[in-house]
């Protein structure tokens, strides 16, 4: 009845949504607290909803099997072990993303042992998933399993899997490129030299493999002024850059502007020299 509950979870799983994954695995097992049977090998399968817009990226029902493993008076018993977690990525790169995960499982061996029965138990562990293209990924995981009573002693778990993604993945933003334009005192102006660096964005911007970047423009002051001021000519900074980039073709809807008055130098400001070089602009770009 429990595979037939389990064969039904997945299932929903895998249809639920536009975005899920399913996972092959195989791993190892290594009791805690106990020496009275062995290591041993175990292989499962999982699916992943994932969520958008929410704190938890996915929701994943698991189940591993190991069989034969080998207790201390010579006895083998096989062992279903099914859970549910919560996972939250952290993308690292356009392929590589690492994940956190906390979740409940339910550990069933074919016969209760003295120090070790069938039983429920929490988990918590982190991993790595490698995108070969946007739907195959390799996953490397470890867990450590944590028995609610004295009886059921934890597990360490470390396996390996081949996942497949239903629909389109989304990807992280990650930075394309980054320029800084200098400016004048208590200036807002686009000053000559940055004519020629606008230009030159807007023209690579404007190309056909260019056209998913967007664009944050981050304004900045020196410490001359007030902090309001200061703000306030930060933020007029950036929103003079934003019209220049649109007035050489660039759409509105992928620019973003923010200043942060004097509040981010990047050199002191007791110089003139540093008080010249916190007087910017910095245009990043993510994809």
């Amino acid at each position: 009845m429990r595979k037939i509950v389990l064969a039904l979870g997945v299932s929903a799983i895998l249809v639920y949504a536009g975005n899920n994954e399913v996972t092959a695995v195989v791993g190892g097992v290594h009791p805690l607290g106990s020496d009275r049977y062995d290591n041993h090998i175990t292989y499962g399968i999982r699916g992943g909803v994932g969520l958008k817009n929410f704190i938890i990226d996915q929701l994943e029902l698991g189940y591993d099997y190991s069989s034969g493993v080998k207790y201390e008076n010579s006895e083998s018993i096989d062992v279903h072990r099914l859970y549910f977690n919560a996972i939250k990525e952290y993308d690292i790169s356009k392929s590589a993303t690492v994940y956190a995960l906390l979740g409940v499982g339910y550990q069933e061996l074919s016969k209760d042992l003295p120090d070790e029965e069938s039983g429920v138990f929490g988990q918590y562990g982190a991993g790595l998933k490698y995108y070969f293209t946007d739907h195959i990924a390799l996953k490397t995981e470890v867990r450590h399993g944590i028995g609610f009573d004295s009886i059921h002693k934890g597990n360490l778990f470390y396996n390996l899997g081949l996942a497949y993604t239903f629909g389109e993945r989304e990807q992280i933003s990650t930075l394309v490129l980054e320029k800084t334009l200098f400016f004048a005192i208590n200036s807002a102006e686009i000053p000559p030299s940055g004519e020629s660096i606008l230009q030159s964005i807007a023209d690579e911007l404007k190309a056909e493999e260019n056209l998913n970047v967007a664009i944050l423009i981050e304004g900045h002051a020196d410490s001359t002024g007030s902090d309001i001021h200061n703000l306030q000519l930060s933020e007029k900074r950036a929103e003079s850059v934003k019209h220049n980039l649109i007035e050489k073709g660039i759409f509105e809807d992928a620019i973003t502007t923010k200043g942060f008055g004097e509040t981010k130098p990047i050199k002191s400001n007791d110089t003139k020299e540093g008080r010249a070089a916190n007087r910017r602009v910095e245009i990043i770009f993510v994809q």
